[in-house]
């Protein structure tokens, strides 16, 4: 076997990586619980420089498609734990001492912006109906408004998550 002496530099770069996949969102323990499952890497712009191994060889290896899994573990394995404990914070309560009595406030950031784009009207839509093909309903009216009478919110006791948009009807 003949082996070469020294060290060689190896420089891999990539302009884009891609990673998607199915983001499962549960409830454990009383925390959230984030899975990334059935990853897909796509890596565009990949160039690899195996300091002195010629590019016809390098290219032979396709190692563009070998990274794609362990690039996709590694998502899961670093980034997702990340993205666990970020949302822990969410059902956090915190007391606040307003003038010397100690009031627990609950840091629910979900409901937060959940309320805050229902009160910025992100979940009003119109649709003109003159634009497009409506058949005998757009003779009638001219646009359609749909609105949120109150905002959505997320509720994650009981060891289930639930997602709520709207209420009930009386």
């Amino acid at each position: 076997m003949l082996c070469a002496d020294g060290s060689r530099d190896i420089t891999i770069t990539a302009s884009h990586i891609q990673v998607t996949g199915i983001v499962n969102v549960g409830v454990s323990q009383g925390g959230f619980d984030v899975k990334l499952t059935n990853q897909s890497v796509q890596i565009t712009g990949f160039a690899v420089n195996l300091g002195g191994v010629p590019g016809e060889i390098v290219g032979l290896l396709h190692l563009d498609t070998a990274l794609g899994p362990i690039i996709g573990w590694a998502t899961e394995t670093f980034v997702v734990p990340v993205v666990n404990r970020a949302l822990a914070g969410l059902n956090a309560t915190r007391t606040v001492d307003v003038l010397g009595t100690p009031v627990d406030v609950s840091d629910d950031a979900v409901n937060q912006l959940l309320g805050s784009l229902w009160a910025a009207g992100g979940m009003d839509k119109a649709f003109a109906l003159d634009t497009g093909s409506y058949g005998t309903i757009g003779t009638l009216y001219d646009r359609i408004e749909l609105s949120a009478r109150v905002p959505p919110f997320v509720d994650a006791s009981g060891g289930s998550l639930k997602l709520t948009i709207g209420g009930d009807v009386q």
